[in-house]
């Protein structure tokens, strides 16, 4: 996903030789709570390794603009990171939000959705903005490639256009 080496260390993702998958992890206060160990080889499955606890009040923050009044949510932790570099982004592990996180970005002014261009992506977005719009302004941005695929200067183009 074109993710550098600062970017590696700022995000401090590691790698599991025995699992043959990176970690992805989330902290909150400078404390792990939650991680993804993602696949790298093809058919290697599942693709994503996480706990099995509780993630509804879960979300992958990017360290962009603290004082942003404006965010997009994307799917998965590596999308977070690569448009996280133009815009405050999160991901939500997935394509549902749940209560917690839809009450913790209602505080944002504006909402931009971004999911993958797959069917799950497409109907998870269709919820998302149904959801989010009765707290706050919701936009959507598709597509035809996943945005972590997409190169900063696509990525700044498609946050543009909003």
């Amino acid at each position: 996903a074109g993710i550098t080496q600062p970017l590696w260390e700022q995000y401090r993702i590691g790698y599991s030789p025995k699992l043959e998958r990176v970690i992805l992890p989330i902290y909150k206060d400078n404390k792990l709570i939650w991680f993804q160990a993602r696949a790298l080889q093809k058919g290697q499955s599942p693709k994503y390794l996480q706990p099995s606890a509780d993630r509804s009040s879960v979300m992958f923050e990017s360290l962009s603009n603290d004082e942003a009044t404006e965010v997009v949510i994307v799917e998965d932790i590596l999308s977070a990171i690569v448009v996280g570099k133009s815009a405050k982004t999160f991901s939500m592990l997935g394509t549902k939000i749940t209560t917690q996180q839809a009450a913790y970005l209602g505080k944002y002014d504006l909402v931009t959705v971004w999911l993958d261009p797959d069917k799950a992506g497409r109907t998870g977005a269709y919820k998302i903005r149904k959801t989010l719009a009765l707290v706050t302004d919701v936009k959507n941005i598709v597509t035809p490639l996943d945005p972590k695929e997409l190169s900063d200067k696509e990525i700044k183009e498609q946050l543009c256009q909003l």
